[in-house]
């Protein structure tokens, strides 16, 4: 005989398919009654089970919900069937705030001192003029992380071997399959074999190669370069030229500035060819023009010299760069200051 005590711990709902209960997931446990006897008679007066609907609902007249119920199920609770409270709704009023960033320390105009004074050390001859968009830029490592791995990958170059058809040789068998003793060969370009074949050797199938966009390039170049400022490691000669082909006369004029000790990267514009000898054989002390300069080999170096020019020139290009628009918008913004010359005209 079936079961006739069924229980609603968490007090849920149930549900009711072909005339048969099905456990649900809200119910911890639930048993089929027997359909001779009716669960009304079996439950006791003092049972802590209440029914659905009270005497005065009835008289109301029971809802929906109470009628979708069959008439000998008996829950624990009927505040499940009740349709939930709504919250009242919660005004946040917040005063506007203001948020103040700490503005850096950059200069209008960085002082430009020469490579060959003799006399004194770091007497300014000149100022160039600092771009701010430049200086004031926020540094994060994982955009130079990024660009170094960009720049690394770039220079590794993929390498290969030789298969076994790429090899000069005779394609006869070497040596008997059996007969003789020895091991078996069916080729002598085999890969134990001197001059043979390299066993799963490199191929050029591997790509290293990462994509970045050139602002995002443009805008690791402008980090790493605000970085050797705030450091103090940045330094503009008024020019990188020699008058004759000498290592020592270089290394002096280095040596008064501090930038012997370091490993230094000089960067012109183009390099005169006795400047470029002259430094040549400078320990810690490597030249190249500006377009060979990169975010890495900053990175390397201690300390970062400009000529007055190429700094003037980098600054423009790599803000530029970093700031330049699409073909559409500079189309654009082209007519619209044509229009605006136009009214200006007509209207004079």
């Amino acid at each position: 005989m079936r079961a006739t005590f069924f229980n609603f711990i968490n007090r849920r709902s149930i549900s009711l398919v072909n005339n048969t209960f099905f456990y649900n997931s809200r119910v911890n446990y639930l048993v089929y009654p027997p359909r001779s006897i009716s669960i009304n008679s079996r439950l006791s007066p003092s049972s802590s089970l209440s029914t659905v609907s009270s005497a005065e609902d009835k008289n109301e007249g029971q809802s929906s919900l109470y009628q979708s119920i069959p008439s000998n199920i008996q829950l624990a609770d009927d505040s499940v069937l009740e349709a939930p409270a709504t919250k009242p709704e919660i005004e946040i009023n917040f005063d506007p705030m203001m948020y103040y960033f700490p503005t850096l320390n950059v200069p209008e105009t960085i002082k430009v001192i020469p490579l060959h004074n003799v006399n004194e050390e770091n007497i300014a001859v000149d100022t160039v003029e600092a771009n701010r968009k430049l200086f004031e830029v926020a540094i994060r490592k994982d955009i130079i992380h990024d660009i170094v791995r960009y720049i690394r990958a770039k220079k590794r170059q993929p390498h290969k071997t030789k298969r076994i058809g790429e090899i000069s040789g005779s394609g006869k068998k070497p040596v008997p399959q059996k007969g003789q003793g020895r091991a078996q060969f069916g080729n002598k370009r085999n890969s134990i074999w001197r001059g043979g074949m390299k066993a799963h050797g490199p191929r050029l199938e591997k790509v290293f190669e990462i994509q970045l966009n050139r602002k995002f390039r443009a805008l690791g170049m402008m980090m790493v370069v605000a970085a050797k400022y705030r450091e103090g490691n940045l330094v503009v000669f008024d020019s990188l030229e020699m008058d004759e082909v000498k290592t020592k006369k270089l290394y002096k004029a280095l040596q008064r500035h501090d930038l012997t000790d370091y490993r230094t990267l000089i960067i012109d514009e183009e390099l005169q060819e006795d400047f470029e000898k002259s430094c040549s054989n400078i320990r810690l002390v490597s030249a190249v023009p500006r377009k060979w300069m990169d975010v890495y080999e900053i990175m390397r170096n201690e300390k970062l010299v400009f000529s007055k020019n190429s700094f003037e020139q980098f600054q423009k290009d790599v803000v530029s760069q970093y700031y330049r628009k699409g073909k559409e918008n500079i189309r654009i913004q082209a007519e619209t200051l044509q229009a605006a010359d136009d009214f200006a005209k007509a209207n004079l």
